[in-house]
């Protein structure tokens, strides 16, 4: 069984999107969680830092110029943020003495054009950033010299509309065989897409770009606006895919991986509305 606060992260960020942006000033746009802090971005520009002992906001950041769409936190709590402004900001505490000690400063700004910057995502070890934009191209972010300074490394293509979102598979590399280096795309031309490193050349993609396509998943009828994955457990790298979309749908995607990295099969188990699911109190 999927857990249900996984489902839970689906269904609303499904009703985040869903609603009538007119009735809305300001909307928490993503939330990341490291160690003994909650670190949340929103519309009004800002990234806020809250305490989980007692939930208090203990840091309030104007972040970017334009809305801020997406948070990610390595493990030595370096920030990114990325921006309708076309920016992702990192963002690191301030140890020194002086009036900003322990408040957040920025320490690099990455920038390719001016697309807006839907969603980002973290490797493992923080050496990588995957970042997904309006104009439907995944960018790989790889750090060179510091962990302040990332350059393009490769351009992926493939989608047809926008990246709604983008997640990881690092963090079940434990559980499975083949998690590692997997990470997965959503899009406003109404698909999943799931990426690895190139090892064959019969796989999707454009040879020599470094990653690959190594599955398109289609059945929504809008919008993919979020995804997540858990391991199912035991010896066969089995991961659970949870996509959910603007047409109300929440569906799950069974894939089997192995190692050295390859995805024997992708079965659909069906689809839930979100009218459908009872929240229990």
């Amino acid at each position: 069984m999927v857990n249900s606060l996984y489902i839970l992260s689906l269904y609303f960020g499904i009703l985040s999107n869903t609603a009538d942006s007119s009735c809305i000033i300001n909307i928490c746009s993503g939330i990341a969680v490291n160690g003994g802090s909650v670190y949340s971005v929103s519309w009004d520009k800002s990234l806020k830092i809250w305490r989980t002992s007692d939930y208090k906001c203990m840091e309030s950041v104007a972040a970017h110029d334009d809305a801020v769409n997406a948070v990610a936190v390595s493990t030595d709590a370096t920030v990114y943020t990325a921006s309708a402004d076309g920016k992702i900001r990192v963002w690191e505490r301030n140890y020194s003495k002086g009036p900003d000690l322990g408040r957040h400063g920025l320490v690099a700004t990455l920038e390719r054009g001016e697309t807006t910057v839907n969603a980002i995502v973290l490797s493992r070890d923080g050496s990588v950033l995957f970042s997904g934009g309006s104009d439907g191209i995944i960018v790989v972010w790889e750090r060179e010299d510091s962990a302040h300074y990332m350059v393009v490394s490769h351009v992926l293509g493939g989608h047809e509309g926008a990246v709604l979102c983008l997640i990881s598979f690092e963090h079940l590399h434990h559980q499975t065989s083949g998690g590692t280096n997997l990470f997965a795309s959503g899009s406003a031309d109404r698909t999943v897409r799931i990426w690895g490193p190139c090892y064959e050349s019969s796989y999707r993609g454009t040879r020599g770009s470094g990653y690959c396509c190594f599955a398109v998943l289609e059945g929504h009828q809008k919008p993919v606006r979020a995804l997540v994955a858990v391991s199912e457990g035991g010896l066969h790298g089995g991961v659970l895919v949870c996509s959910g979309g603007l047409d109300g749908q929440i569906r799950i995607w069974q894939m089997k991986v192995s190692c050295p990295l390859q995805i024997i099969k992708i079965n659909s188990l069906g689809e839930h509305s979100i009218n459908n699911l009872k929240l229990k109190s």
